[in-house]
């Protein structure tokens, strides 16, 4: 297998990764959905004679001990922590699982990246070495991506030079010496040179896919703190307004009375 099938593959690997932290994101929101409220028991010592006058407790109230509600910075802190490392924001907010994912898609988009430019690096030496053995480019040091794109339109420097000349363009023109001139031994050549260099350039665009889905996760993991964030907010809220009230007292026209309010918010 060859190294470009090698990274084409991962790129694939890549992408797939990337639609499963899209359904992952959200798809635990529906299975966190039922909240289930806590309760414990509150101790409750009072007399009869307390009880006769009339008294208000609460028998079973929420006791658990849980941090206060996520603000706003510590929110903004969390989404910053993602947009740097997909998947530190979850780590902060207390989801392992996600922040795995988003770290394991993280470490394999960079690695293809690596892998993609160090193929592109590859391919241009192959350019370099091609234009050298069959137009007798000499150095190629110095020389910007322009170059490489016209030696592939004219059979030499003369001829380009002399097109260049016709369109008016003296910009465009480069200075016949050594150090510039090229001179394709074939057609053929020339055209396999051209076919070279437009599979780099589609390499390229490949490349900046992956560049596109670094920042993609980002936006995902961003999203996913937002969730995870609201969610346990939910919870310390459900947690904090649920309640079941006993209430006993002495009415003149029913007598003693024992009445209980059951608070639950959903």
């Amino acid at each position: 297998m060859t190294m470009r099938q090698v990274v084409a593959n991962l790129n694939s690997i890549l992408f797939f990764l990337l639609c499963m932290s899209i359904s992952s994101a959200y798809g635990q929101a529906d299975k966190n959905s039922d909240i289930t409220p806590q309760f414990s028991r509150a101790a409750l010592s009072t007399s009869f004679d307390e009880a006769a006058e009339g008294f208000s407790a609460n028998l079973y109230q929420d006791s658990t001990t849980m941090p206060e509600a996520s603000g706003g910075s510590t929110s903004a802190g969390n989404i910053f922590l993602s947009l740097l490392v997909p998947g530190l924001g979850e780590y902060a907010a207390g989801n392992k699982k996600a922040a795995k994912f988003f770290f394991g898609t993280e470490i394999l988009l960079w690695s293809g990246f690596y892998a993609s430019q160090t193929y592109l690096n590859v391919l241009q030496d192959d350019l370099e070495s091609y234009a050298a053995r069959h137009a007798g480019v000499i150095d190629a040091d110095g020389k910007g991506d322009q170059y490489w794109i016209d030696i592939g339109l004219s059979p030499d420097i003369y001829t380009f030079n002399a097109n260049k000349l016709l369109e008016r363009d003296l910009d465009g023109r480069y200075e016949e010496n050594r150090d510039n001139e090229w001179v394709w031994d074939s057609e053929d050549n020339q055209i396999t040179y051209a076919q070279k260099r437009i599979d780099r350039v589609d390499w390229k665009k490949n490349a900046n896919l992956i560049v596109g889905g670094l920042v993609l996760n980002r936006i995902i993991s961003a999203i996913d703190v937002i969730r995870i964030v609201r969610k346990n907010r939910n919870l310390e809220n459900q947690a904090r307004q649920s309640y079941l009230n006993l209430r006993y007292t002495e009415l003149a026209n029913e007598g003693k009375a024992l009445r209980m309010n059951l608070t639950v918010l959903f």
